[in-house]
């Protein structure tokens, strides 16, 4: 039997449970399957040539882009209309298959340049020839639209996603409404793209975790008092609060919020499978995780700021520094998941809650592929 076929087993209760299996992180089969079962059902950052990832108002066109490019390679673009709405569809001709836009358009349709069959920016057959007559193309073959959700100036999309959108979401919104979304600003420092040479869901791993802070990021622990580090799940997703030390600057949080009173430097989201929100004093960054392949990953740092200029400071203040330590060691575990003697350990009761709660996910929907 395949590994492929093989079922992800994640006991429920912590105390219990084993880490995953080595072969989930290097079987070639299997990183195929978890494409179609974990990566194409659920919500990623769908990023616009010339546009980001913004969810503002680019003006009457389209913009193409991918949808997790480099795994699931799904070719997008999203139309506005001059009515002022927009959605995202298929940058898919729907006749031969050939990519409509390979470059942003201001223009009212879509023409492919294979056969010029147009559509227009609702997606819309409007002309093909050689279908004329009782052959034109009908409703059926009009680009089909891809869902969308946003939380303030970032854009996600999803493929035939397991869950609403507003539910992925909720985490965020409940316990961030308090934030000036409506302010924030792209910071071209703080936003790149790096590549590490290991499976992405190692490095999610990492990132789920606060117990490697003291030994993998010297600088980061000293503007966080560790000791008071905590971890909460939701449904889909998670949430790590880093509690400030002395001298650390801290997140404004009004009365009545659930972290209110509490010293806290940052707050570090997780919503399934591969996205991370980092809220800081100065602003936001987001970090979307893109498979490249079995063995590399791509991550995405997005930052925005509500602070006049672009300079960060506290516990998001040196995110270079931090990325590059947590690659080296995500890249030594990758080395180290591959070994014959590996077998998989237990999670700390405390603080891998969240790394639990991941693989529990994982397994869920390899395991179930039609569980909502």
């Amino acid at each position: 039997m395949s590994r492929g076929q093989s079922r992800l087993e994640v006991a429920e209760t912590l105390a219990e449970a084993r880490s995953l299996p080595g072969w989930f992180y290097n079987d070639p089969e299997a990183y195929k399957v978890l494409l179609e079962r974990v990566l194409a059902r659920t919500w990623h950052l769908v990023e616009l040539d010339g546009h980001g990832g913004l969810a503002g108002d680019p003006g009457l066109g389209a913009w193409p882009g991918w949808l997790l490019p480099g795994s699931l390679e799904e070719p997008v673009l999203m139309a506005r209309h001059e009515d002022g709405t927009s959605r995202l569809l298929s940058n898919v001709c729907t006749h031969r298959g050939r990519v409509l836009l390979e470059a942003a358009c201001e223009s009212p349709s879509i023409r492919c340049a294979y056969h010029g069959r147009r559509f227009d920016l609702r997606g819309c057959v409007r002309g093909s020839p050689g279908f004329e007559g009782e052959a034109a193309p009908g409703g059926d073959e009009d680009l089909p639209e891809i869902p969308t959700g946003t939380w303030g100036p970032i854009r996600f999309a999803a493929i035939e996603p397991h869950q609403p959108v507003d539910q992925w979401l909720a985490p965020l919104r409940s316990r961030l409404e308090h934030l000036p979304l409506q302010s924030l600003t792209p910071v071209p420092a703080g936003s790149r793209d790096y590549e590490v040479n290991a499976n992405w869901a190692l490095y999610c791993d990492n990132y789920l975790e606060g117990l490697h802070i003291p030994f993998v990021h010297p600088a980061l622990g000293q503007q966080l008092d560790w000791s008071s580090y905590r971890v909460e799940t939701f449904p889909w997703g998670s949430l790590q609060v880093g509690v400030a030390a002395e001298g650390t600057p801290t997140l404004e949080l009004p009365g009545g919020h659930p972290d209110a009173g509490s010293r806290v430097a940052a707050l570090y989201f997780w919503l399934f499978p591969a996205t991370m929100v980092n809220v800081y004093p100065w602003g936001i960054s987001v970090n979307a995780v893109q498979p490249l392949g079995l063995h590399r990953t791509r991550v995405c740092f997005r930052a925005f700021t509500w602070c006049d200029g672009d300079s960060v400071g506290g516990a998001g203040g040196d995110l270079d520094t931090v990325e590059l330590e947590d690659e080296q060691v995500v890249e030594a575990v990758q080395r180290g998941v591959r070994s014959r003697m590996f077998r998989p350990g237990r999670y700390a009761p405390r603080h891998e809650v969240a790394v639990h709660h991941f693989h529990r996910l994982l397994a869920r929907l390899w395991n179930e592929p039609e569980c909502g």
